[in-house]
């Protein structure tokens, strides 16, 4: 079932990539996005496994950016980190 859930979601991310759709580039604090992302992945798969995200930043970090786009990758980044690491890796 997990690798039917895993297929589907290729799948859905090559049809949302293949779509010729303008990336909507704005001004954006990079340093919350990436917070964001982290909390929906530590709520997740990493809080089951016994993970600790944790990130440091000083001060704001603005960039242009496409803010879905880049919290979608930094999710994608951070579940794949979570599903390789052992449980409790956090607390070696």
């Amino acid at each position: 079932m997990r690798n039917l859930e895993t297929v589907r979601t290729y799948v859905n991310e090559a049809l949302f990539f293949s779509r010729s759709s303008k990336l909507q580039g704005k001004p954006g604090l990079l340093d919350e996005t990436v917070r964001e992302a982290m909390s929906l992945v530590q709520a997740n798969a990493a809080e089951a496994k016994g993970i600790n995200i944790t990130f440091q930043c000083e001060g704001e970090v603005v960039i242009e950016m496409d803010n879905v786009l880049i919290k979608r990758l930094l999710c994608n980044l951070l579940s794949n980190a979570v599903d390789a690491s052992p449980a409790g890796f956090a607390n070696r």
